[in-house]
């Protein structure tokens, strides 16, 4: 159709009739979705300068009909009304006039009707749980005026629809939304459009449930009595698509917890520099998506300290002889270590060590030879305590 045309505001109208005009004989239409498009045979009299194009609902009163628009050139016949509501009728009149401003009588109505609105696709589904992701699938329109589709979504707990994406093609079949909430809810329809903008009826609603974060670890102990390790050992997760497990650690318990290391299987041997080391833990586990769980609480672990040292009680030496007595201050002890150092003169000294269980030590000393001992207790795993210190001791005697 012809877009010869001026359309206006449609107005109530008073014609100035000149029988003496030729009526337009009869009007032709076609009808659009939101359109009607109109024909008939124009006058070239030079006498007339153009047309007017009356409309009216057709359940409307006779006298209802309003001025929709003024063509100014009589050698135009074609005129399209647009933006109509669709599965509409209406009545049209056309009437030309002249130079004066008078018209001719009216056509004849012509009674039209725009068409439904177009559908949307036959068929429209989705794929739900997937990692933060909606896949919308449907079959292409069949009417070949459709250019392209419009993606709308919307939670249960909102009221408006967003419109999402737009579609270029007809022959487009798939959406995938993404960065979607885990283990939310989402509501998707989809609208067809025409080469001409119209849009159809909204399609069925589908409903997806995107993939939930794998359930906390469960099960979780972290040894304390340990001599230069931290164990860890926790259930082996419920789900079968678990990939890893992440484990954070911090030395303090309101510290800020990073990632320490990633293992396989449930259970992790964390080697400790050092004795008496406090550590704190969070687990987690990620699935083969990537989504990871939530962190479970915090776990303290502990390596084990150093055994309490003894509490010296007694050191003496006579003729020669030194005797140390002590008492044993930690029950994790439960055997000693007496290192002996003799000072022999400049920079050359002479080291030895004596293993015992028992709280007392005798040994010879040479004369005029500064010595100093030195106890530790040892626990179970060979882990010495801080050492008790004597002073220097010497068997002074002068020699002949």
């Amino acid at each position: 159709m012809s877009g010869c045309s001026t359309q206006t505001t449609p107005t109530r109208h008073t014609p100035k009739i000149n029988e003496n005009i030729p009526a337009i004989p009869a009007l032709r239409w076609i009808g659009d979705i939101t359109a009607i498009a109109l024909e008939w045979d124009p006058n070239y009299d030079p006498a007339i300068a153009g047309y007017y194009v009356y409309r009216r609902l057709k359940e409307e009163k006779e006298d209802t009909f309003k001025r929709v628009a003024r063509i100014p050139d009589r050698f135009t016949s074609h005129f399209i009304d647009l933006h109509l509501p669709s599965e509409t009728k209406y009545l049209y009149q056309v009437s030309a006039y002249d130079h004066a401003g008078s018209e001719s009588l009216p056509s004849k109505p012509a009674s039209t009707i725009t068409r439904p609105t177009l559908k949307s696709v036959a068929y429209f589904d989705s794929v739900s749980k997937l990692p933060r992701k909606a896949k919308l699938i449907w079959r292409p329109h069949t009417n070949g005026r459709v250019n392209g589709y419009i993606v709308e979504r919307k939670t249960p707990a909102e009221k408006e629809w967003e419109e999402l994406a737009r579609l270029e093609h007809r022959l487009s079949a798939e959406y995938i939304d993404t960065n979607l909430d885990d283990n939310q809810v989402y509501l998707y329809r989809l609208r067809s459009v025409t080469f001409d903008k119209i849009q159809s009826t909204p399609s069925d609603i589908v409903k997806i449930l995107t993939k939930a974060l794998p359930v906390p670890v469960t099960g979780i102990t972290i040894t304390k009595d340990l001599p230069t390790t931290i164990q860890l050992t926790w259930d082996k997760h419920p789900q079968s698509d678990i990939k890893e497990y992440i484990i954070y650690r911090t030395d303090s318990p309101t510290g800020s917890f990073e990632p320490f290391a990633r293992v396989k299987t449930p259970g992790f041997i964390n080697k400790i520099d050092g004795y008496g080391k406090n550590f704190y833990y969070k687990i987690s586990a990620t699935d083969f998506d990537g989504l990871e769980s939530p962190l479970s609480k915090i776990y303290h672990g502990q390596n084990l300290s150093r055994p309490a040292k003894v509490s010296l009680r007694e050191k003496s030496i006579k003729d020669g002889i030194v005797t140390l007595k002590w008492v044993k201050s930690d029950d994790r002890t439960l055997s000693y270590k007496v290192s002996k150092k003799e000072n022999l003169g400049w920079f050359k000294t002479k080291s030895s060590d004596t293993n015992t269980t028992e709280t007392t030590y005798t040994t010879s000393q040479e004369p005029n030879v500064p010595v100093i001992y030195k106890i530790f207790a040892v626990d179970k795993h060979g882990i010495e305590s801080e050492a008790v210190q004597t002073e220097e001791l010497v068997y002074e005697k002068v020699v002949q």
